[in-house]
């Protein structure tokens, strides 16, 4: 029930985003500044752990929530001899919800600095009639540099 609810909450801003990013007539600047909130909304989701178990709690009145605990608990040994031991909801936390926001927000940050780049090049189009005549030409040397083997 815990993810169901995670990746509801994920998924929906996902998808708004995704929406928002195929409108025709959508400029390149604001596609970036929307995967760049996105990002950051994903990233504020760690500190949602505590608030998600809560929905997961009052969501599920009739079911024992419960972590599992099938497999033995997990001992990470680390280069000075020392383990930590971890369990229930602290080894859920580390283990699978922190690993899905992380991967997330890494391939978010894959995305978005693809666009960030292109944007760097040609986002100025989106602005194109309030650019200073000087500034627009360093933009067009920007492009010609970038691509002089075209």
């Amino acid at each position: 029930a815990f993810m169901t609810i995670f990746w509801n909450t994920v998924l929906n801003q996902l998808g708004a985003v995704s929406n928002t990013l195929q409108k025709p007539g959508l400029d390149l600047n604001t596609g970036t500044q929307l995967l760049q909130g996105l990002q950051t909304s994903i990233k504020k989701h760690r500190e949602n752990f505590e608030c998600f178990e809560e929905k997961t709690k009052n969501l599920s009145t009739h079911v024992d929530f419960q972590y599992s605990k099938k497999r033995s608990d997990l001992k990470r040994k680390f280069p000075d001899g020392q383990s930590l031991h971890l369990e229930g909801s602290t080894k859920f936390k580390i283990e699978t919800y922190y690993v899905s926001i992380d991967t997330l927000v890494s391939e978010l940050d894959k995305r978005r600095e693809a666009y960030s780049d292109i944007s760097r090049l040609f986002g100025f189009f989106g602005d194109f009639r309030n650019i200073e005549e000087e500034e627009l030409r360093e933009c067009a040397r920007k492009i010609v540099d970038t691509y002089k083997d075209d």
